[in-house]
Parts: structure tokens; sequence; C-alpha cells
């Protein structure tokens, strides 16, 4: 009887947790990071423009604004496309405070 009345109170506080907004927000955004972060790498370890702002959950034009201002993750010029490595933007991410 004590088991049973110790699991459905257990089971109460985590229902409560879910339906509590602030703890489902933080659920969904980690969630959000790693299915970002699978659509993101998708084979390559080479990002475009697009992608790494989707990474990084910012948009493109940010991306574009740091490379002129000499600020964001580093990047390379292949041709006229701009690539990111996510292992550079990982690290960059880590250590930066933009």
């Amino acid at each position: 009887m004590h088991d049973k009345n110790g699991t459905r109170q257990r089971n109460n506080t985590l229902r409560r947790n879910v339906r509590n907004p602030a703890a489902k927000e933080s659920v969904k955004n980690k969630n959000d990071e790693v299915r970002r972060a699978m659509r993101a790498r998708n084979g390559s370890p080479f990002l475009t423009t697009k992608e790494a702002a989707f990474y990084l959950g910012r948009k493109p034009r940010t991306l574009k604004r740091w490379r002129q201002q000499g600020k964001g993750p580093p990047y390379r010029l292949a041709e006229r496309s701009v690539l990111y490595h996510i292992d550079e933007i990982d690290d960059w991410s880590l250590y930066s405070v933009e």
C-alpha cells in the first residue's frame, strides 16, 4: 500500500512538472537544440551561412553582419561561398559572449 501511494505521489509530481510551462519550455528548447544540430550537420562538417545561422538559432544576416564587423565564428571562403566548420562553431559558441 505504501509503495502504491508513493508511486502515485511521484507520478503526480512528474505530471505537475510536465504541466508547468517553464519546465515544458526548457525540455522543448533542449530537444530543439538537438534537432537543429542534427539537421544542420546533415553529413558534411561544413555549413553554409543559412545552415550555420539555423544551428546557432540566429538569422543569416546576423552572421553576415558579424563577418563584416570581424566578429562571430570563424569561416572560410570557398570560391564565392562562405562556409563554417561545425566544430569551430561549437568552440566559438562555448567561449563567446556575443
